[in-house]
């Protein structure tokens, strides 16, 4: 006979830290902004203040942990944020779990789906590679070493990523094979459009993506081509479908970087040539660089 135990309310105490918004706290705990703002009494969102306590109410239920469980999954199974579990459980270290742990896991507020996350890196040194892929793992489901340059004659240049694959695929995030048309501080409008417009260069192009994927065990691609002419938008778009046709049958991913609009301008360089619909068409996801503000090239954030 399986006994139900009624879940039994939860508080949990947060204490405000700078950066802070109801609307960020509710997502960490996995709760709604509304009860925040209830069991608080709170007037105005405006009024957080650094270091003030706020009740975060939630209702938890009880799990044991299952071999082969991670909090990834184990978020995926209840639809709630690996953030939510780690705070809930005071977790420090997520890979420390093991079978037969008690959890608690927190109510959910709305259940948006599935989200799939990518990380860029720029490879460094080995011990700097593996802190940052240990520490971004259980919030990754793709990571990126940014990146393999294409070359005027449709090769890669090569990249110091080994180590940033392997510990990648140790943790169970899926690397991905980054390349661009970068050719020295910036990207070269001539060199791509010469590829895009030269089959012979296409094909070796996609033969030395299909080939490097294969030889460092990466799970798909991200073409990044930026600053194309915008008169290149269709020859870009035909370009990803011959790498779509090669690659899906070998079972790779590709994925596209685009440029951020909000409606399809179809001129200039950086927004003309890439084609959200055909993209969305033809790849299997896109990534919308808004975070060009703190692009690789940009000042170092991490220590």
């Amino acid at each position: 006979m399986i006994i139900n135990k009624k879940e039994r309310p939860h508080l949990n105490i947060h204490v405000v830290r700078p950066g802070d918004s109801i609307w960020s706290i509710a997502r960490r705990f996995g709760v709604t902004l509304e009860s925040i703002i209830d069991a608080n009494g709170i007037q105005s969102q405006l009024s957080l203040v650094v270091g003030e306590s706020l009740i975060v109410p939630a209702k938890e239920r009880a799990y044991r942990v299952r071999t082969g469980d991670s909090l990834w999954s184990i978020s995926e199974r209840f639809g709630v944020s690996i953030d939510s579990i780690v705070q809930l459980n005071n977790i420090s270290d997520p890979s420390s779990i093991y079978p037969g742990m008690v959890i608690r896991i927190p109510d959910k507020s709305k259940n948006y789906g599935v989200i799939e996350t990518n990380g860029f890196i720029q490879p460094s040194n080995a011990d700097r590679e593996t802190r940052i892929v240990n520490d971004a793992a259980p919030y990754l489901t793709y990571i990126t070493p940014f990146s393999h340059h294409v070359t005027a004659e449709g090769g890669l240049s090569p990249l110091k990523d080994e180590t940033i694959i392997s510990v990648a695929r140790n943790r169970r995030v899926a690397p991905l094979l980054s390349v661009t048309n970068l050719s020295g501080a910036n990207f070269d409008t001539e060199l791509i459009s010469n590829i895009l417009n030269n089959e012979n260069l296409q094909n070796t192009l996609i033969n030395n993506i299909i080939n490097t994927m294969d030889k460092k065990s990466y799970y798909g691609v991200i073409i990044d081509f930026e600053r194309i002419q915008s008169s290149d938008r269709e020859e870009y778009n035909n370009f990803l479908r011959k790498l779509v046709s090669r690659a899906h049958p070998l079972g790779y991913v590709i994925g596209t970087a685009l440029a951020p609009k909000t409606y399809d301008v179809t001129v200039g360089a950086w927004h003309g040539a890439h084609d959200y619909k055909a993209h969305g068409e033809i790849v299997d996801f896109v990534i919308i660089m808004t975070y060009e503000w703190g692009w690789s090239g940009g000042a170092d954030r991490i220590n």
